[in-house]
């Protein structure tokens, strides 16, 4: 692998395992014992631009698009191989900026949260953007132009994380709620809804909050340092869900699995073997079925 600072990992359809990462580009892992394949930008010839890859996430048509935090937006055609390049323009039509931070593809839509520069919702067919979001004082709108993270639920819900709250999209009346139950001034760095109706609202420094959709309770997690069984940071990079609803969070501090019922954290750390304790990493679902190893640890 060409760096050892991972962002995000996106899994094919083949199998094969996508990895963007803080300064080495895109490197891919086929489900084939072989190397990983890596994609650098390289002047004169078509190919990735930038090096900082934040985002992965396959669409519908087997494109791959990459946001990058240094160069924009890239398109990976996956049966050809060639890279589209999309950069601001200074239109309507064009993304925001350079610095791409959340992804994601839906339908005929790709929905890019930028850095300080809101939220560009682009025609996948034409590869122009459509509606653009900036933040506002009315109760309808974003309190952010940083976009950090943009999910979508089972239920179809598209949500998003900012750095000044968690919203809901209102497609009926295009345009925006904050999530109830979760606190409004407060950097979310990811989102998830489980099968019980959960919004859980992962904090950088807040620990973990959460809203019950179904009988309106809410509620937070914190680190405490006096108990190991609490979370293991209050830095909290990313929340998965598995195939037997585990939930699982990768903080600055190690990582965690949820117990429901006990309402506690298990910890992994270096401890565990584990090279580092902080974990960065987020997985997206590319038309596969999520895998559940972490690297070589045994983690039950």
């Amino acid at each position: 692998i060409s760096d050892n600072a991972v962002y995000t990992f996106c899994k094919d359809r083949e199998g094969g395992i996508w990895c963007g990462t803080y300064f080495g580009g895109v490197n891919y892992f086929p489900k084939q014992a072989l190397s990983f394949q890596k994609y650098f930008p390289e002047n004169g010839k078509n190919g990735l631009t930038g090096n900082v890859v934040r985002e992965i996430h396959q669409d519908k048509n087997d494109n791959l698009w990459i946001g990058t935090e240094d160069a924009g937006l890239n398109r990976m055609n996956m049966r050809t191989g060639k890279f589209e390049s999309y950069t601001p323009t200074g239109t309507g039509d064009g993304i925001s900026y350079t610095n791409i931070h959340g992804l994601l593809a839906t339908d005929n839509e790709l929905w890019i949260g930028t850095f300080e520069h809101g939220l560009d919702v682009m025609n996948i067919k034409t590869g122009k953007v459509e509606r653009h979001y900036s933040k506002n004082t009315d109760s309808n709108s974003l309190k952010s132009n940083f976009i950090y993270c943009i999910y979508q639920s089972p239920d179809k819900d598209i949500m998003l994380g900012t750095t000044i709250g968690a919203y809901r999209y209102n497609r009926s009346s295009d345009n925006f709620s904050p999530i109830t139950g979760l606190p409004l001034y407060t950097w979310y760095s990811s989102l998830l809804k489980d099968e019980d109706g959960i919004i859980w609202g992962a904090t950088y420094g807040n620990g973990l909050n959460f809203a019950d959709t179904r009988t309106g309770t809410n509620g937070n997690f914190r680190y405490d340092q006096h108990n190991r069984n609490s979370l293991a940071s209050d830095r909290i990079n990313s929340l998965f869900q598995d195939s037997e609803h585990n939930l699982w969070l990768a903080t600055e501090g190690g990582l965690c699995k949820f117990d429901r019922n006990k309402k506690s954290f298990a910890r992994y750390t270096t401890e565990n073997g584990f090279p580092t304790n902080c974990f960065c990493q987020r997985r997206h679902k590319c038309q596969a079925q999520r895998g559940q190893a972490v690297g070589k640890q045994k983690i039950k």
